[in-house]
């Protein structure tokens, strides 16, 4: 939140604070306990919720800050 609130209240450059945004929603499956399957999110089973009969183990969870510092690099290396 305290990323979002910085974007919002300090990034005047429209097109550079919609791609800090955008970059934001992209790195919501790297740090949290879940993944993607199908229509639906599974629970890692690291983190208790899982009720499913075969264990999802997405590894290693990255935190915020490492999370947008790779997806912002290749967001500029794409640009590149």
């Amino acid at each position: 939140m305290s990323y979002l609130s910085y974007c919002h209240d300090f990034i005047t450059d429209t097109n550079i604070h919609k791609m800090l945004i955008y970059a934001a929603f992209c790195i919501l499956e790297d740090i949290s306990s879940t993944r993607q399957d199908g229509q639906y999110l599974r629970w890692d089973f690291c983190s208790g919720r899982s009720k499913s009969k075969s264990e999802l183990n997405k590894g290693a969870i990255l935190s915020f800050e490492e999370a947008i510092k790779r997806k912002l690099k290749q967001i500029i290396s794409d640009l590149e």
